[in-house]
């Protein structure tokens, strides 16, 4: 099934999806079709729900569906190490690998990045090139941009 969360100004709504009673996907530019997340009574969608709110609130909400996601070991451990990426900063793909014990593994650590099926979940927005520029993004650039001006901005409060 696929709900729609609605977002702050300045970003897309996003699209969550469940299969067999597991969150299976949340990305941006949502399905017109789609119902609303709100007032669902599935324990999985109000998780998900209060987990963003939560995020959007400026908090900093514990990632706890790791280990539910369908992924290789190497994506989830690129995945936890991006979860580990303090809220309102960016790393680039060549930290997040040296973080990770591997001197030339950037490239495998975007591949493994674009394979993220929950955004903001798994915060690959703050990952960025090395020349700072925004590249490789699901969501779209506009919506990385806009989720870190407004992580940063958060930070700030």
């Amino acid at each position: 099934m696929k709900y729609l969360y609605t977002t702050i100004e300045g970003l897309d709504d996003l699209l969550i999806e469940v299969e067999e009673g597991k969150l299976s996907a949340i990305r941006f530019r949502g399905d017109e079709s789609a119902q609303t997340i709100r007032g669902q009574a599935d324990p999985v969608l109000q998780k998900t729900a209060q987990w963003l709110d939560a995020y959007f609130a400026g908090k900093r909400p514990k990632n706890e569906v790791m280990d539910e996601i369908s992924a290789t070991p190497f994506q989830k451990k690129v995945w936890s190490a991006a979860c580990t990426i303090p809220y309102g900063t960016t790393w680039t793909y060549e930290q997040l690998a040296a973080h990770l014990g591997m001197s030339k593994g950037a490239r495998a650590v975007g591949n493994a990045l674009g394979a993220n099926p929950l955004c903001l979940l798994v915060p690959c927005h703050r990952v960025i090139r090395k020349d700072g520029s925004y590249a490789g993004y699901n969501g779209g650039i506009e919506n990385k941009r806009a989720l870190l001006e407004f992580e940063k901005k958060t930070v700030l409060k």
